[in-house]
Parts: structure tokens; sequence; C-alpha cells
């Protein structure tokens, strides 16, 4: 529920020691960062009042999402991330289980009613932590995609694709070019 998702400073904190510990143990982060349509459309059609039970809807259902027995194996942690969007962590996940654990969102949320004249939907942008990537650098990624799938209309999916960075590229490339 809204008032279980952690605040965004303590998100942030608690993203940030995950990086940390991404960096000692290996294991995977994936964000999934979720916006409501137009919820300034739902505020001036349904008031205030109408813009707050979406939220509360929305992250009542990422939080539903997250206690499901198939993502149990991966620590979810759910948190506000501004006015209108919402901001899961993976830890111990792959970018395919973000991409997965979106589209779930994402169907689930187009397709309930909140009130009898209220529906809402939610764009995602899902991204995966790259070793030795900062978290503002997730985090800004993140949130260039998500602008993507606003850009795009809306009720979507889209997932951070960033090629590497080029001495990284540029690494494999020679090492693989040593072996042929």
């Amino acid at each position: 529920m809204l008032e279980a998702a952690l605040g965004r400073a303590l998100f942030l904190e608690r993203l940030e020691s995950a990086v940390v510990r991404a960096a000692a143990d290996g294991r995977g982060i994936v964000l999934c960062l979720l916006d409501v349509d137009q919820l300034r459309n739902v505020n001036d059609r349904h008031g205030q009042a109408g813009g707050d039970a979406a939220l509360r809807a929305v992250a009542a259902r990422v939080g539903a999402a997250l206690d499901d027995a198939r993502w149990s194996t991966l620590e979810g942690l759910l948190g506000r991330f501004d006015g209108d969007g919402l901001i899961v962590m993976l830890r111990g996940a792959r970018l395919r289980d973000g991409e997965e654990l979106a589209e779930e969102l994402r169907s689930h949320v187009a397709g309930a009613s909140i009130a009898p004249d209220l529906h809402v939907t939610v764009s995602v942008a899902v991204a995966a932590h790259r070793p030795g990537e900062s978290t503002d650098s997730l985090l800004a990624r993140t949130e260039k995609t998500l602008h993507l799938a606003k850009q795009f209309g809306g009720d979507r999916i889209e997932t951070a694709r960033t090629p590497e960075p080029r001495e990284r590229r540029a690494r494999t490339t020679s090492i693989d070019s040593l072996r042929a």
C-alpha cells in the first residue's frame, strides 16, 4: 500500500546500500519506475482525492505483486519516487525479471477499476544496474527511459538498453580478437 511504500529519501538510501553490496556479492539490481499516466487529468476530473486513490490502488497492486510467491526469491523494495510515481528495486534479479514484473504490473493496473468511473494506466521503465555504475547514473537512465515510455503515449513498458561504455566494449573486442 502507498503508506507501506518507503519515502523517496529512505528508498534512495537503501538503493545506495544495495549498489554497494552488489559490488561485493555480484547480485543483480533491477529498477522498475512506474508513473501513473495522466494523473493531472485524474485530479482535474476526480479531485485530489481521486488522484490519491489512484496512487494508493497502484501501490497496493505493486505491493501485492511483490508479495506473490513468484517473486519471493528476489528482494523487492517499494518506494515513492515523486508525486505520481513509484519505484521498485529487485535485488538478485536480471533485466528479464524486471521486464516480466513490469508487464504484470502494467496489465494489472490497466485492467483494474479504482472507482466506478475511474481507470488509470501506468508507464514503466526497467533498468538493470551495471557493475561499477553509480546509483545516480542508474536512476538517470531509468528516468530517461520512463520519459520515452510517456512520450510514446503511456500504458507501456520501456527497457533501458544503453550500450556499455566504449572502454569496456574495446576491451571485449580486443580479447575476442585475440582468441580468433
